[in-house]
């Protein structure tokens, strides 16, 4: 790759993605750390000697950085939960992630398949609950269980994908990018209820937040949160079905069908009047008591892609491997792995992807031998 096909853009979302500070950079390629920042900032491009150091030390290929530039995310567009809990680290690689879906892998799918239209009302200024009754009747849910909230939302035009980072201060982000909806949800939520909650979230911000006029950041979570629970439980089936006074094996038989957490629905049972502040109170004691804040009972498994799911089997039925679609984007295939977990199931199988150790005969099903000659010796 020639030096004046270099894009600045894409070696900050390499570095950012990579969780690497300039200076830290800096120092792995043998340059300053003002040097790094003259090549983000579009100053001088690399050498090819040094484009070859940051391909190496950032792992992506070099044909990356010469790809058409990325657009920036301006930190007040991504629904971020709380911006003082969080390093500068955690934000940075997340948007990275959402830049990369946004920017590289979303239009490469549009190119090749016809993608559900976005159908995202906006009810921005109504009340959250009131919003989520109307989002029902908008989409003709009725009033019982979502089955399956990532493929609600793939079916009404969003683009979901997925993220990797331990931090507690990311659970999902979301962000409207060139009239497209993208949710991210993060990989680290390995409870379904859980997951299913940040989708229907990150859902409230984009048909309540699409300008987020005069709200504090408190404010526009606590109008997602709501939303989310009546979205899910919404009132009028979730009363009929709940116990007037529900205990907490009452809500955990209820989770099975609802696919809720525990403690969204003692929230929402607050919400709607069936517990009273003290009842409230109480059944989160309960909970804490019983270790269940961190881990319930019944948990779910976390939901996936149906539309993602479609397209690379496709693919793969017309002998394309994950692997190849992620070097026409000269991203990691690895990468493309995490931001779309769908492709990890139709990678290539290479020899040194093999186990070292291999089963026994036995292991996988067939018989010895010996065995063989057993079962003749008996039948004579």
């Amino acid at each position: 790759m020639d030096t004046w096909d270099f894009s600045p853009s894409r070696l900050t979302v390499a570095r950012q993605q990579r969780e690497m500070t300039k200076r830290a950079l800096a120092g792995k390629i043998g340059v300053s750390a003002a040097a790094v920042t003259y090549f983000e900032d579009g100053v001088h491009a690399p050498s090819p000697e040094n484009l070859e150091r940051l391909a190496q030390v950032l792992d992506f290929p070099i044909a990356f950085f010469g790809g058409d530039d990325i657009q920036e995310v301006p930190e007040e567009s991504v629904s971020f939960r709380s911006r003082r809990n969080m390093s500068a680290r955690v934000r940075d690689k997340t948007t990275a992630y959402l830049r990369l879906a946004a920017h590289v892998i979303s239009p490469a799918l549009h190119q090749r398949y016809r993608l559900p239209d976005s159908d995202i009302p906006d009810f921005e200024g109504e009340a959250p609950e009131s919003a989520a009754a109307m989002t029902r009747s908008y989409w003709r849910l009725g009033h019982g269980p979502i089955a399956n909230a990532v493929h609600l939302l793939e079916a009404k035009g969003v683009h979901v994908y997925w993220g990797q980072d331990h931090s507690p201060a990311v659970d999902a982000v979301s962000l409207w990018r060139d009239s497209r909806p993208f949710v991210l949800l993060n990989l680290r939520t390995n409870a379904g209820e859980r997951a299913r909650f940040d989708a229907a979230h990150e859902l409230g911000h984009l048909i309540l937040h699409r300008h987020r006029d005069g709200l504090s950041l408190s404010e526009i979570e606590s109008e997602a949160d709501r939303f989310a629970s009546a979205l899910l439980l919404p009132e009028s089936q979730f009363r009929v079905e709940c116990p007037r006074q529900p205990t907490l094996a009452d809500l955990l038989r209820l989770k099975e069908r609802w696919k809720t957490s525990i403690q969204a629905m003692v929230r929402r049972c607050r919400d709607i009047g069936i517990f009273s502040e003290w009842q409230y109170q109480s059944a989160f004691r309960d909970v804490s008591a019983r270790g269940w804040r961190k881990d319930e009972p019944g948990r779910l498994d976390r939901e996936e892609s149906a539309l993602q799911n479609g397209v690379f089997e496709r693919m793969y039925a017309r002998g394309i491997y994950s692997d190849e679609f992620a070097r026409t984007l000269n991203i990691p295939v690895q990468l493309l792995g995490e931001l779309v977990p769908a492709t990890n199931k139709y990678r290539e199988i290479r020899w040194e992807d093999l186990p070292a150790k291999y089963l026994s005969i036995e292991e996988l099903g067939y018989e010895s031998n010996e065995d063989v000659d057993d079962e003749e010796r008996s039948a004579r």
